[in-house]
């Protein structure tokens, strides 16, 4: 057995006592230090750091205070609501500080040259602060640093070359400021680098090739900047990038091929730039992409029927490029996908009916196009579908009744078209629809009874189709307000009459609008009694209604409520018959119109009027009309306006 001296018993219990000692115990200085630091803040009796005092031990009792061999080793007080600034940090006084976490506080000014002190630094978080100025170049010192985060700041000027020094570093996250300038080659050096995030800044010039060389980089996120030129080739070397952001910049040329290498990414964004070209095939062996955003390009061609191999992919938009050709039949194979976004280019051809395969599909957007043949009865097996849009194509045939077992369905445009037939009355079906836009088509028959049953409907519009019969009376029970088309004389149906202000008004934006088909209906027909009865009506319900508020029988809330006409504050409704012979409106022909619409009371102006039938002219100075169209007080106003259909005064004579 063997013996141990007193002699040696005696110094190990010696040095045992100092080590525990210098662990419990931070060094004077850098504790005093820290308490002159912490006498700088605007709010020095912040709760969370109530416990720095010189009579507590810093290493032990300190918030957000770790020692390491009775030094300082990690300061970390995020989201303490610190306001303060870096002026006063013992950069010099923290020598073997490696973890420093000021993140998510209300630090301002500057980052101070002397960080460049902090020599053993491994990570660096900064970020959501309101520091301002150049991120400056001694930061290039912190050789060991592997985590440097100071996005969501105010930083300015450009990111410095140092940096590509940092050779240690994993993550570089500096978004979310105002940077300028290019992208440093420099970061090309930066082999062990994972992620590389400089968002939301105001970064110009090309995207450099070095980040090419990058292997280890997974995260790669460049967008809302104002960078330009190509898509470096060389990213395509990235075999393990999950993550490539390069949206809403100036990018132009095309896709580059060599992105079909990148097996392991995840989610691709290149929208909102000026690539041309066609979508490059290679992007069908992207096996695990899931998101695939190229949409507000200027990309042509042909969608490749190698896209439908990308099984995993739940986004795809394409929308508003100059794509052609057909929509590939492969898209149907897409299991997975949530949104199908075409919407706005020159696509052709027919719909697939394997799109009824997508039974994840939420979103069906293919608006714009120049789509023919018939809408495929599989499209309502898509039971997933809340918003269906195909308006503005060249589809034909009827509406297929399938699509009223689309019970999630809140959006259904089908405007634009020259669909046929009569409207499915298993459309009554869909109980969460919001939206049905059926204008513009060559539809005919009645109105289904069965609409009642749209509890949640706030907007119908069936003008300009050849639809004949009454208006059920029906949808004046229901809750919220619509636009309906013409339909035949409607003065002998009183049930018409009756519930004509909850039929017929829509509210749009925070005022109303009568629905511009019934309205041309009247004067096409020459039924100007009946619209005689309707502006009487109109001016009965209004001069109540503001009597009534006056009383003060009418509250607030009620007098906002979209089920009946209300007295909008700021607004007023009103009838006008335009004959604008004023070359103000540029109007080459004299032309009559008739609107009811929103008026604003600013910028109005009344117009010359001459040549003006009797009959108009009578309900003109009963009404007091002033012409809007030439002062258009709001685009959406004008919108409503561009819809009205125009007649020759010859049609009242």
């Amino acid at each position: 057995m063997m013996m141990v001296s007193s002699k040696t018993f005696s110094s190990l219990q010696f040095f045992t006592l100092l080590y525990l000692f210098t662990v419990t115990f931070a060094s004077t200085d850098e504790a005093t230090a820290l308490l002159k630091w912490k006498a700088t803040f605007k709010n020095q009796n912040n709760s969370l750091l109530a416990s720095w005092m010189p009579s507590f031990n810093a290493c032990t009792d300190w918030y957000g205070v770790i020692c390491f061999n009775g030094r300082v080793n990690t300061l970390n007080i995020t989201n303490s609501s610190v306001i303060g600034t870096l002026y006063a940090f013992p950069f010099s006084s923290l020598p073997f500080l490696e973890n420093l976490d000021l993140s998510m506080n209300n630090f301002s000014g500057t980052i101070p040259p002397e960080i460049g002190n902090l020599t053993n630094l491994i990570f660096l978080n900064l970020y959501i602060n309101q520091f301002s100025g150049t991120i400056p170049q001694q930061i290039g010192s912190l050789a060991k640093l592997q985590t440097l985060r100071i996005f969501y700041n105010h930083l300015n000027g450009s990111t410095p070359e140092e940096i590509g020094y940092l050779r240690s570093l994993t993550k570089l996250s500096l978004g979310r400021n105002f940077l300028t300038g290019s992208i440093p080659a420099s970061l090309g050096n930066l082999s062990n680098l994972s992620f590389l995030l400089l968002y939301n800044n105001q970064l110009s010039g090309s995207i450099p090739r070095e980040i090419g060389y990058l292997r280890s980089l997974t995260d790669l996120h460049l967008g809302n900047n104002s960078l330009n030129g190509s898509i470096p080739a060389s990213l395509g070397n990235l075999s393990n990038l999950s993550y490539l952001y390069l949206y809403n910049n100036q990018l132009c040329g095309s896709i580059p091929a060599s992105l079909g290498n990148l097996s392991n990414l995840s989610y691709l964004y290149l929208y909102n730039n000026q690539l041309s070209g066609s979508i490059a095939a290679s992007l069908g062996n992207l096996s695990n992409l899931s998101f695939l955003l190229l949409y507000n390009n200027q990309l042509s061609g042909s969608i490749p029927e190698e896209i439908g191999y990308l099984r995993s992919l739940t986004k795809l938009s394409l929308g508003n490029n100059s794509l052609n050709g057909s929509i590939p039949a492969s898209l149907g194979n897409l299991s997975n996908l949530s949104f199908l976004l075409l919407y706005n280019s020159q696509l052709s051809g027919s719909i697939p009916a394997s799109l009824g395969n997508l039974s994840n599909l939420s979103f069906l957007i293919l608006y714009n196009n120049r789509l023919s043949g018939s809408i495929p009865r599989e499209i309502g097996y898509l039971r997933s579908l809340t918003k269906l849009s195909l308006g503005n194509n060249s589809l034909n045939g009827s509406i297929p009744a399938s699509l009223g077992n689309l019970s999630n369905l809140s959006f259904l445009y089908l405007y634009n078209n020259q669909l046929s037939g009569s409207i499915p009355a298993s459309l009554g079906n869909l109980s969460n629809l919001s939206f049905l836009l059926l204008y513009n088509n060559q539809l005919s028959g009645s109105i289904p009874a069965s609409l009642r049953n749209l509890s949640n409907l706030s907007s119908l519009y069936l003008y300009n189709n050849q639809l004949s019969g009454s208006i059920p009376a029906s949808l004046g029970n229901l809750k919220t307000n619509y636009t309906v088309s013409a339909l035949e004389d409607q003065e002998r149906n009183s049930e018409f009459f009756n519930d004509f202000w909850k039929a017929a008004l829509m509210g749009y934006g925070s005022g109303i609008c009568i629905g511009l088909s019934i309205i041309y209906f009247m004067i096409s027909t020459g039924n100007m009694k009946w619209l005689a009865r309707i502006i009487e009506e109109l001016e009965h319900k209004i001069n109540k209604r503001r009597r009534k508020k006056q009383r003060g029988e009418i509250q607030e809330q009620e007098a906002q409520n979209q089920e009946d006409i209300a007295d909008v504050p700021q607004l007023k409704l009103q009838l006008q018959i335009h004959v604008c012979v004023s070359s103000k409106c540029n109007q080459a022909i004299l032309q009559i119109k008739l609107l009811l619409s929103v008026q604003f009371p600013k910028e109005q102006f009344l117009h010359q009027w001459e040549n003006i039938p009797y009959q108009v002219e009578r309900f003109m100075t009963k009404i007091n009309i002033k012409c809007l169209r030439c002062s258009m007080p709001s685009p959406e106003i004008y919108w409503i306006w561009s819809t009205t259909l125009e007649i020759r005064i010859e049609n009242f004579r």
